[in-house]
């Protein structure tokens, strides 16, 4: 993501430039940058990080004002076509105004057509004069400014740090990984942790249509993660087992951190720690598991050998 902010940096930054110019001869000054709906499909690289570039600000994660540009002297900034005062270009906040100008190449000396007296013209040249009440140019050359950064210049580094900050969980935890167990089992259940997997609640949260958000297996609650592992009756009857097995308090009803805090906290040895893991993370797969197979072929809870599959 902090890639493709960069060739928007980029673009703006090196307005002279043999790409720059190609750029600007297909896709428009701008290259095609502040636009509110997603370019018109194609196989252009180009257009491809248009798009991702839309889905940004649709999504809030990085404002159109990030990247603006600060106008010094004015001779690299077009008056109505650039965007150097809030996120939009002047010919799109005054577009009659913009008709109206006769030199709309500059547009930093105003040279109308006719004279503006009344009407839509007139409002707008008074909602554009008190735009510019607070502005200012100045002798200095004009240059890009990248608001997420402190010295005002792209940095990638700073860029994805801001991402993930904005779209990964919070949470001071590290990564739980246990060695014993097959990789994708470690995966499930870190998205699990972290509240990821596709149960009926989060799809339905996600805007995805399901005929029922009840558990699946037991159909009397909600199918949420909390239900799911620890409360539903298979889940209850499948860790008094392993507690009679273990000879260990049961994890029946409790939430998957909250069996993973206790298994941290147990007053074992190491090595007998990490085997309690491996057997939790046992459980928690087979109960996904089970509840896979009642979604999708209606599966019955049978005694069998315990494989990785």
């Amino acid at each position: 993501m902090a890639l493709i902010l960069k060739c928007k940096w980029r673009f703006f930054n090196n307005p002279t430039s043999l790409w720059t110019r190609l750029i600007k001869e297909f896709y428009g000054s701008n290259g095609g940058f502040f636009q509110d709906r997603k370019p018109a499909a194609g196989s252009r690289p180009w257009s491809r990080i248009l798009a991702v570039e839309v889905k940004f600000h649709v999504t809030s994660l990085v404002s159109k004002s990030t990247l603006r540009r600060s106008v010094g002297n004015g001779e690299e900034t077009r008056f109505w076509e650039d965007v150097w005062i809030g996120h939009r270009t002047q010919a799109t906040l005054f577009p009659r105004l913009a008709v109206l100008e006769a030199t709309p190449v500059d547009g930093w000396r105003w040279c109308w057509q006719r004279q503006v007296r009344d009407g839509r013209p007139a409002a707008e040249l008074s909602r554009l004069l008190e735009l510019l009440t607070s502005f200012s140019c100045s002798d200095h050359r004009d240059k890009c400014v990248w608001e997420l950064s402190e010295e005002g210049t792209f940095s990638v580094a700073e860029t994805r740090r801001w991402i993930d900050n904005d779209i990964l969980p919070e949470g001071s935890g590290t990564t739980r990984w246990c060695r014993l167990v097959p990789r994708k089992v470690n995966i499930f259940i870190w998205c699990l942790l972290l509240d990821r997997i596709p149960s009926f609640i989060a799809l339905s949260t996600r805007g995805i249509e399901i005929n029922s958000i009840m558990c699946p297996v037991c159909q009397d609650y909600p199918g949420h993660v909390g239900h799911l592992f620890g409360s539903c009756d298979v889940a209850v009857r499948i860790w008094d087992a392993v507690a009679r097995w273990l000879q260990i308090p049961s994890f029946a009803y409790l939430t998957p951190r909250e069996v993973f805090a206790r298994v941290d906290g147990s007053r074992i040895n190491a090595k007998q720690k990490e085997v309690l893991e491996v057997v939790v993370c046992t459980v928690f797969w087979v109960i996904w598991q089970y509840r896979n197979d009642v979604v999708h072929d209606a599966g019955k809870l049978e005694k069998r050998p315990f494989l990785w599959y």
